[in-house]
């Protein structure tokens, strides 16, 4: 393959593997940090589901023919499309013909222009739960200086034939300088995920604001995307921000698989989020985040920021750590906000952002000191949170800046101390706050504000 770069070529028959590849060894990705493999795979399942999390998947009815045909070779090369890298339908052409999955990778690696960089796998693994091998193809197109892409694809058997899905497009999103970090976009990873038995397909992909190759110099945003076997269809299903764009990003980072909280499922754990030196805003500072199922989606279980420099950074950091359940780092950080003097306050800049208004450090004050009041009650340390309590409405009467958080103390330490109910205080809380439209704090920080639901930030037990 002379003036050709495969990336990957991965060819999964039944239970083995063989691996076909070209160009250098990977380099590590920048930033550095733990990074998800360029692609690795699973037949079956090898995780042992945690009991509280197993949803069992609906198997594809048994009166559905699922048969396979023949996959003998030589079937009719595949054509070259001139405006479209879209090649579904002839990949399931292709492969009903009786083309053979190693046939069908050499056909992927040479389509277009053969100086390119590519990404090409073709596994087959059972990604529907019904027993059978199905095959999972991705193939992605890089030219130089350009955008990348590409899809991939799931087909599955019916009446002798191939049935194509589409389960990703790539295109129009951005590629590395650096062919190596090429490797880990698109298919990431075949694994299960949400303790059905059942594998899912993880993808990322990166944008910067020009789409041009990322280098040293370069911000961008790396998105995440699983799909999944729903018992009729394939789904994603991590959350979505736009429909063509999922909510689960990444800053200037990657991601890894690990079982962060030992309940033999593996959990989405996304490291980055610091600016590029000399580009971004300073309110952007390193975070971890970590994705884990629950029950029946994907859900945000915790996130871990750098150091804060401003007041607001540390309140975000204690409901953070509420999110976490790690009550002493969200003390800790509520106390920061309260009382620590180098913390700085927020006031503009040339971007346009809404500076922080004269009364932030009030406000602040008063939101961290009602938070700790719900961690004292949640752990049932009730003579803490009573001299919180009575804290509150000493310092912020009606009125005053931040007085809101000390009459929402009072209607959660009302019906708390009526009820003994943290979730019926906190409903009450959030009912009245949303009927005097009270607004999520981080509203005063502009483009970079966080984007808060009442429950988040009002009363998350």
């Amino acid at each position: 393959m002379t003036n050709f770069r495969s990336l990957h070529g991965l060819l999964l028959l039944g239970f083995g593997v063989m691996a076909l590849s070209c160009g250098p060894a990977p380099e590590s990705l920048e930033p550095t940090g733990a990074t998800l493999p360029p692609t690795s795979t699973v037949a079956g399942s090898s995780v042992s589901p945690a009991p509280a999390t197993v949803t069992p998947m609906p198997a594809i009815p048994e009166v559905l023919d699922r048969t396979c045909p023949p996959m003998t070779g030589g079937a009719p090369p595949i054509q070259l499309h001139p405006d479209s890298t879209d090649y579904s339908q002839e990949i399931a052409d292709y492969l009903s013909a009786g083309g053979s999955l190693e046939e069908l990778l050499s056909e992927l690696e040479f389509l277009g222009e053969l100086s390119w960089e590519k990404k090409v796998a073709v596994l087959s693994v059972d990604v529907t739960g019904d027993g059978q091998l199905d095959v999972v193809v991705e193939s992605l197109w890089i030219p130089p200086e350009q955008t990348l892409s590409g899809h991939a694809y799931v087909l599955t058997c019916a009446a002798g034939r191939f049935v194509v899905t589409v389960v990703a497009d790539f295109g129009f999103t951005a590629s590395f300088a650096n062919p190596s970090q090429n490797q880990t976009l698109g298919l990431r990873a075949v694994e299960d995920l949400t303790g059905d038995g059942v594998p899912e397909l993880l993808f990322s992909f990166v944008e910067t604001p020009e789409m041009l190759p990322v280098d040293g110099q370069s911000d961008y945003v790396r998105f995440f995307k699983v799909v999944g076997w729903d018992g009729t269809e394939f789904a994603d299903l991590l959350p979505e921000q736009f429909p063509t764009r999922p909510a689960v990003t990444v800053r200037n980072g990657d991601g890894t698989l690990s079982d962060a909280d030992g309940d033999s499922l593996k959990e989405l754990v996304l490291r980055g989020g610091a600016a590029i030196p000399g580009y971004g805003h300073p309110f952007l500072r390193a975070q971890t985040e970590t994705w884990g199922w629950e029950d029946s989606d994907f859900a945000l279980r915790c996130i871990v920021h750098g150091a804060p420099t401003y007041r607001f950074q540390a309140v975000e950091d204690g409901d953070a750590a509420v999110l976490c359940r790690d009550w002493d780092v969200a003390i800790d950080s509520y106390q920061r906000a309260i009382f620590d003097e180098s913390l700085r306050t927020w006031v503009g800049d040339e971007l346009g952002l809404v500076p922080a208004p004269e009364d932030e450090r009030l406000v602040l004050s008063a939101y961290s000191r009602y938070r700790i009041l719900l961690i004292h009650l949640a752990n049932g340390t009730d003579d803490a949170a009573s001299v919180v309590h009575e804290g509150l409405q000493k310092n912020f009467p009606t009125g005053s800046a931040g007085s809101a958080y000390a009459e929402l103390a009072e209607v959660v330490w009302d019906e708390y101390s009526a009820s003994q109910d943290l979730s019926a205080a906190c409903r009450k809380a959030v009912r009245q706050a949303e009927a005097e439209g009270l607004a999520p704090l981080a509203d005063l920080y502009g483009y970079f504000s966080k984007l808060y639901s009442a429950d988040d930030y009002l009363c998350p037990f």
